[in-house]
């Protein structure tokens, strides 16, 4: 199901758990489809450039040719869907104390080797470091960040951190990485999860005050 048109929170701490985080719902209930928020190769766009995964001169110029190659910007949403489960997958069972299917980390690594194919290290002056550029725009261009920055999330020491929200119904499942200094984030945001089930827990407790009270006054 193609989600109407909406800003996706940016709220897991890395840029391919964000991607993973672009379908509403990772437990829906049974028959549902969760609506998806990169459904179109005009949402993949603009999710990539709030994300900060394309410029928005490049996210202009992919625009117009995706309307020239509707074959091909179709074939970067299908290319796009398949990382995106990948990368979930992979952190999800890893997150469970899993071993990720071989299938996850091989896709997760013919994306990565593509990325590092195209780009080129540029010097950053000012930070004293090297980044990655992708000067050939292509189709699939914001997927080549979102591969690598996977990549480095899962040989990192990060995923110490990291933690999947429960949900206030238990749909939810966005993964994200607790920087707290405690460790206590439990919900990918209050306002999104955390508020909906303390709503859920005070409604839960109104309703068994009155039926105290109720049976106390019969």
């Amino acid at each position: 199901m193609e989600a109407e048109d909406q800003e996706v929170p940016l709220l897991a701490g890395a840029l391919c758990l964000d991607f993973a985080n672009t379908v509403d719902a990772r437990f829906p209930r049974p028959g549902d489809t969760p609506p998806d928020f990169i459904a179109s190769y005009e949402q993949l766009v603009r999710w990539s450039q709030c994300a900060g995964a394309l410029d928005a001169p490049a996210a202009r110029k992919l625009l117009v040719r995706a309307r020239r190659e509707p074959t091909a910007a179709r074939t970067a949403v299908s290319a796009a869907h398949r990382l995106r489960e990948a990368i979930y997958t992979l952190f999800a069972t890893i997150r469970e104390g899993r071993e990720p299917p071989a299938s996850a980390a091989r896709e997760l690594a013919r994306f990565s080797a593509r990325a590092l194919e195209r780009g080129k290290l540029v010097a950053n002056a000012e930070a004293n470091t090297l980044t990655w550029s992708w000067p050939q725009l292509e189709l699939q261009t914001m997927l080549w960040p979102i591969a690598l920055s996977a990549l480095e999330l899962a040989t990192s020491g990060e995923l110490t951190a990291l933690k999947q929200c429960p949900g206030h119904d238990g749909r939810c499942g966005w993964l994200f990485l607790d920087r707290t200094k405690n460790h206590s984030r439990r919900w990918c945001t209050m306002q999104i999860c955390g508020n909906a089930e303390k709503t859920r827990k005070q409604t839960t407790r109104r309703r068994q005050t009155r039926r105290r009270a109720a049976t106390q006054s019969a």
